[in-house]
């Protein structure tokens, strides 16, 4: 795991942010894309545009199996992704009216910013669209929610 905070501010402007990421990790894919059919599963868009058919040698995944019992449901090191990752976990900006400017409007301070969390997301090789912080790839996990928010803090 590793982390850089910034802080900076000039003339009444600030900006935080985080980047947050880890290294060396590896998350076996699981779910539709490794188990296609298999318990009443459908296969993903991903699996189906690009596995091995005669046609199509060149593909990302191997062939698809239609049986229940295939060899969809075999794990091998194959299905394993470098789940390393570097994410933008915050990151705020803000702007402080100054002193002289506020107590002409008869307030002590106002600042006002915009701050986002979970905006950014990178990972070396995945194509699945896999959260590398899920507990699992099976596909009952979202990515994190992206939060965009605007605020104001104000002293009277």
């Amino acid at each position: 795991m590793y982390g850089l905070t910034t802080n900076i501010s000039w003339r009444g402007f600030d900006l935080s942010c985080l980047l947050q990421g880890a290294a060396r990790v590896s998350l076996p894919v699981g779910g539709s894309l490794v188990h296609p059919f298999d318990q009443q599963g459908s296969v993903s868009e991903l699996l189906y545009n690009d596995h091995w058919t005669p046609s199509n040698t060149d593909a990302l995944y191997p062939r698809v199996y239609t049986q229940p019992q295939g060899r969809n449901t075999w794990y091998s090191s194959w299905w394993c992704r470098d789940a390393s990752y570097l994410k933008l976990r915050n990151i705020e900006l803000g702007y402080t009216l100054p002193l002289k400017a506020s107590t002409l409007v008869g307030i002590e301070s106002l600042r006002v910013y915009l701050a986002g969390q979970n905006l950014w997301t990178w990972t070396p090789n995945m194509k699945e669209e896999i959260d590398p912080e899920a507990a699992s790839s099976n596909g009952q996990y979202y990515f994190q929610q992206k939060v965009i928010s605007f605020g104001m803090n104000l002293t009277f």
